[in-house]
């Protein structure tokens, strides 16, 4: 048994870093800021539209598009809202939109992008783009929100996500969204081409990745902010990040003061984890390693993992417990397997051969259908 240990790691190693070579594939894409689903103002979440200034007829009404659905009758146009054609420069297009009951925005995501390539905002792009809200008391519509695009479009990253602000809290159960059209020089004078615009409620306190939250990423994130100061981290952190999230005891600051008030928030979702036991049975084994790589393939993303793996602890698959699951987890995990083979009970936790490739073969599929859910959820 001792002999063939080394091989079995060769091969645990092997398969698992040829799928973390699949994952890379698919890295631009997990970077790739995507429209939520899960925003105040999504369909999804019950939003209706009240009015509009009018919106392309041939693409049969889609107004809904720009808060989440897919109704487009355009294929290559679906799951964005085209404005109506026919209006000249500094026409105002609109939609009004109200939710279920009042909720309360502190951030705004726009996504959009106007004809190309060779083309700029005067095909189908805007000038300005005004956020008003109904105020809850005199129900008078209050601008909140005013941003004037580059032209041609400046986008952040990779994606159409074009603005991300952060706004002083409002809340509302009616809103309105303006868009100034660029130009007219285009034959038909085509209106503004809208793919989203997301609302987020504000994060609450101990959330440092804005994921709305609190959890083993946010307490890494925290003990960051603690040790870099707030410059650095703001340099190094995705833009949503909130480094003010930290400062649990609202003096203005993160530091060594805020420490307990954070563990004690977080307290409910830090039991001690089984390190590898990523299939939750209270073991680490080779039962694990099918879970580990659905880890991998979810890219950071515990709901995607946990649609694969029901019962399983996506945490778990933190080896290295740096608050992420990605490739650095590879070689401590193997080193968890490794340390289990060589225990007297071996040939419990031995890796048969055929595993491997039944194991790499599911990793393979993992990796390819999160890419295929990608493709198919963007715009």
């Amino acid at each position: 048994m001792t002999s063939q240990a080394p091989d079995r790691r060769v091969r645990i190693r092997c398969y698992l870093l040829a799928v973390s070579s699949l994952l890379m594939l698919g890295a631009d894409e997990h970077l790739t800021t995507r429209p939520s689903n899960a925003d105040l103002w999504d369909v999804t979440q019950g939003s209706i539209v009240t009015s509009t200034s009018g919106v392309q007829r041939r693409t049969g009404g889609a107004v809904r598009d720009m808060f989440g659905a897919m109704e487009n009758a355009v294929p290559i146009e679906r799951g964005s809202t085209v404005f109506k054609d026919g209006q000249l420069k500094g026409f105002v297009h609109f939609v009004e939109w109200q939710t279920p009951h009042p909720v309360t925005i502190d951030r705004v995501d726009l996504y959009a992008h106007h004809d190309g390539p060779g083309f700029d905002a005067n095909e189908r792009g805007f000038s300005r783009f005004t956020l008003l809200a109904r105020d809850l008391g005199t129900g008078v519509f209050d601008a909140r929100l005013e941003f004037s695009p580059d032209n041609p479009y400046d986008h952040i990253g990779i994606s159409s996500l074009l603005m991300s602000e952060e706004i002083p809290p409002v809340t509302a159960r009616q809103f309105r969204a303006e868009f100034v059209q660029f130009g007219d020089r285009s034959p038909g004078q085509r209106g503004p081409r809208i793919v989203e615009l997301d609302g987020f409620a504000p994060k609450p306190m101990g959330d440092m990745d804005g994921d709305r939250k609190i959890d083993r990423i946010d307490l890494n994130l925290f003990r960051l902010a603690l040790k870099i100061g707030q410059e650095r981290y703001e340099e190094l952190v995705p833009y949503d990040y909130c480094f003010l999230n930290g400062d649990m005891n609202g003096d203005g600051s993160v530091d060594h003061l805020d420490e307990p008030a954070f563990l004690d928030l977080l307290s409910g979702n830090t039991t001690s984890p089984i390190l590898g036991d990523v299939n939750n049975d209270s073991a680490s084994d080779n039962l694990d390693i099918t879970p580990f790589i659905v880890a991998l393939a979810a890219g950071g993303d515990e709901d995607v993992f946990l649609e694969q793996v029901p019962t399983g602890r996506f945490l778990n698959a933190d080896i290295d417990q740096d608050g992420f699951v990605n490739n650095r987890d590879i070689t401590p995990f193997i080193d968890v397997l490794q340390a289990l083979v060589q225990e007297p009970a071996a040939s419990a936790v031995s890796v048969p051969e055929p595993l491997t490739a039944i194991v790499f073969g599911f990793g393979i599929a993992v990796v390819f259908g999160r890419r295929a859910r990608l493709a198919a959820s963007s715009i």
